[in-house]
């Protein structure tokens, strides 16, 4: 079923999703639906999102983010942009203060892809 910006094949039971959607939420949810699916063994999600306006000051946007979403100890994250690609590293405390920060990278303006590299401290 491949559409104007999403494109679902299936393999051996092994689904692949791809195309473009505006929002992260979209991607996810378009995986939610299809895990539980009776025969998918697994699942590839490499949708991305639709290009937007990079503004120039997306860094400091996506680190106000996480001043307001995460918790303060999300302030130890680096965040680096390069053309609407943000890397995060750094270490946090807790899987539900990863999640939180990377979301709050997600929805940025301008992002397209987040590359997650904060670890969780022992």
């Amino acid at each position: 079923m491949c559409r104007q910006t999403r494109c679902v094949t299936v393999e051996h039971g092994w689904v692949r999703l791809s195309g473009e959607v505006d929002w992260d939420y979209q991607r996810k949810a378009i995986e939610l639906q299809l895990r539980p699916l009776v025969g998918v063994v697994g699942l590839t999600n490499e949708i991305m999102l639709k290009h937007r306006l990079i503004p120039g000051d997306l860094s400091a946007r996506i680190e106000g983010a996480l001043e307001r979403q995460a918790h303060p100890e999300a302030r130890r994250i680096e965040v680096g942009v390069d053309a609407g690609t943000v890397t995060l590293r750094g270490l946090t405390h807790s899987w539900q203060e990863r999640d939180a920060i990377v979301g709050a990278a997600w929805s940025a303006p301008g992002v397209r892809c987040v590359i997650n590299e904060v670890q969780i401290a022992s």
